[in-house]
C-alpha cells in the first residue's frame, strides 16, 4: 500500500515537473514574440520619425480614411441588426426528401 501511494506521489510529481517545463517554454516563447512586437513598433517609430512630414500627413489621411469607413460599416450593422430585429425573418420547416 505504502508503494503504491509512493508510486502515486512519484508520478504525479513527475506529471507536474513536464507540466511546469511546458509553461516555461510557453512563456519563453511569448517573450520572444513581444520582443519582437516591441522591435517592431521601435522600428516604426524611428522610421516615422525620419520621413518627411508629407508621409506622416498621408499616413494620418489614410488611417482617417480607415475610420471613417469602419464607423460607416458599423453604422450599417447596427442598422441591419435593428431591421432584423423589429421584422424576423419567417424560417418553415420543410420535410427532408427521402431518397
Amino acid at each position: 500500500m505504502v508503494d503504491s501511494n509512493m508510486d502515486k506521489l512519484v508520478e504525479s510529481s513527475l506529471e507536474l515537473q513536464k507540466i511546469s517545463l511546458r509553461l516555461v517554454e510557453s512563456n519563453n516563447n511569448l517573450t520572444k514574440k513581444i520582443d519582437s512586437l516591441v522591435s517592431l513598433f521601435e522600428e516604426a517609430a524611428r522610421n516615422m520619425s525620419t520621413g518627411g512630414s508629407e508621409q506622416i500627413h498621408a499616413l494620418n489621411r489614410k488611417i482617417n480614411e480607415l475610420v471613417t469607413q469602419n464607423k460607416q460599416l458599423a453604422r450599417g450593422l447596427v442598422l441591419m441588426e435593428e431591421k432584423i430585429r423589429k421584422n424576423p425573418p419567417s424560417i418553415s420547416a420543410r420535410p427532408i426528401p427521402k431518397l
